[in-house]
């Protein structure tokens, strides 16, 4: 996990690890697909067409699965 460390600066990495598995479960509940494209955007730094590719799926529905994932996200921060 590469980039969470980037948005959770600050924090111990206990503290930034938990709050990301919060996060990753909280997209997960609302679709599990959110969570993967998520994951496969900030971990594994894959663009649209590759995450496309690899879930079978369009390169519109990955653009709006990430842009649910970042608004799940800035919810779950302004908390």
């Amino acid at each position: 996990m590469s980039n969470e460390g980037e948005e959770f600066s600050g924090m111990n990495e206990a503290e930034s690890e938990m709050i990301y598995e919060e996060l990753i479960a909280a997209m997960r509940r609302k679709d599990p697909l959110i969570a993967e494209v998520f994951t496969r955007y900030h971990t594994y730094d894959c663009d649209a067409p590759e995450i496309a590719a690899e879930l079978g799926i369009d390169k519109r529905k990955v653009y709006y699965l990430k842009q649910q994932a970042e608004q799940i996200r800035d919810k779950m921060m302004n908390l």
